[in-house]
């Protein structure tokens, strides 16, 4: 009875083999039947696949993306600091157009001069300018913009020189208004501000009267421009009015000056 046993097992194996090997038609029927059982198989590989190949294209697409926006950016960078520069240039064009306008109105020699330091003491208002002897630059010469005074050149080397401005406490010119002709002094305090002192109490000053240089003692030629009376009150001691005087030129943005002599000096 157990001789039998494979004999049955290999007869119930080999004889469907034959049938299906014999019908076309079945053995097409069973491949069918594979497919259909395989195909949500083989179409999930086809899906993980393909989202493979996407997901490699995606990436190589953005690296190439991210490596074009680092060179658009800095070409930008380069573009606003290319405007930065030609802006820079109009704006100083502007201004020495503005100065040399000035200077053709001036009645005096003048050298034109770029601002290359300022003194670091918070006690002083000195800028280093950078013409000296060998540009005709001297002691004592007033230096100006277009919209006023500035101060004198204090110390003249061969090539730099220092300006102590209006605002430093030690400069002193002389002064007057230009409608009360009052003559006083002024002076610098250390603030924004400058003070015109020595006023007679008598004098009728008006608020708001320009102040001009006076031309009295021959460091600065008449008539140059300095500031507006703000407010007049007596002076500690009482025997004179002092006048606050908002300065025309704004000192900390001074960048060219004109160096000048009066007729007086020269």
């Amino acid at each position: 009875m157990r001789l039998k046993r494979p004999y049955v097992f290999l007869f119930a194996t080999i004889i469907p083999l034959l049938v299906v090997s014999r019908n076309f038609h079945l053995h097409e029927s069973i491949h069918q039947i594979s497919l259909t059982v395989l195909k949500p198989f083989l179409q999930a590989g086809h899906t993980v696949a393909h989202g493979f190949e996407t997901s490699r294209d995606s990436i190589v697409r953005f690296w190439k993306t991210f490596r074009e926006q680092e060179d658009y950016e800095k070409r930008l960078i380069e573009m606003e600091s290319k405007v930065e520069q030609f802006e820079e240039l109009r704006r100083e064009n502007l201004r020495f157009k503005q100065l040399l306008e000035f200077k053709d109105a001036l009645s005096y020699p003048s050298t034109a001069a770029r601002v290359i330091g300022w003194d670091s003491s918070p006690w002083k208002k000195t800028v280093i300018l950078d013409k000296g002897t060998r540009n005709k630059l001297g002691k004592d010469m007033a230096v100006v913009v277009a919209q006023g005074l500035v101060g004198r050149v204090i110390e003249a080397g061969p090539v730099t020189s220092r300006v102590i401005l209006l605002t430093d406490p030690d400069s002193r010119v002389s002064a007057l208004t230009d409608e009360s002709r009052a003559h006083g002094v002024i002076a610098g305090n250390g603030s924004a501000f400058l003070e015109m002192k020595y006023l007679e109490l008598d004098i009728n000053i008006n608020i708001g009267e320009t102040v001009l240089t006076s031309g009295i003692g021959g460091l600065f030629p008449k008539g140059l421009r300095i500031g507006k009376v703000e407010s007049i009150q007596k002076d500690s001691d009482g025997l004179h009015l002092v006048a606050k005087v908002n300065p025309f030129v704004e000192f900390s943005k001074i960048e060219e000056v004109l160096c000048i002599a009066s007729s007086l000096r020269e």
